[in-house]
């Protein structure tokens, strides 16, 4: 047996002299301090894919709706009814043919839109006639022009 080996059993404190500290080795990353930004402010960086993602897949969390939020900003709008996230058209660069504003007097307005369909996980584009009261209605976040 190990000559320093206290029995599981004994009632006695380790034996004078006997303190030894372990050896081990701190890796300088574990000292960082930095701090990661918040997770909204990051939602910036992802793609719509991961934000989709992180709608869908974290319900009821606040990184549901820091990308909700950044989905927004990016011209996306959720549909109530369907529970889908659509578009209007995009041009060859990936950018909205027009922002999201009703463009009639009445409330169904016809277009072009994308949908993002998460059973299949891909943007869909298909003719719509939209009903403005199904879209659900935030505010820019401020965060949008920095």
């Amino acid at each position: 047996i190990y000559s320093t080996f206290i029995s599981p059993w004994s009632d006695t404190q380790t034996p004078p002299g006997l303190n030894v500290e372990p050896g081990y080795y701190l890796p300088p990353c574990y000292r960082s301090v930095e701090v990661s930004p918040p997770a909204h402010q990051r939602m910036r960086t992802f793609s719509d894919e991961i934000l989709f993602y992180v709608f869908y897949c974290m319900p009821r969390d606040v990184a549901q709706e820091a990308a909700a939020q950044e989905l927004y900003n990016r011209n996306w709008r959720y549909h109530k009814e369907l529970g889908l996230w659509l578009t209007k058209e995009v041009d060859e660069n990936g950018k909205p043919v027009q922002s999201f504003r009703r463009t009639s007097a009445d409330n169904v307005d016809r277009g072009v839109y994308i949908f993002f369909d998460p059973t299949s996980w891909q943007k869909v584009k298909r003719e719509w006639s939209l009903t403005w009261d199904a879209i659900e209605e935030r505010n820019p976040s401020p965060q949008q022009n920095l």
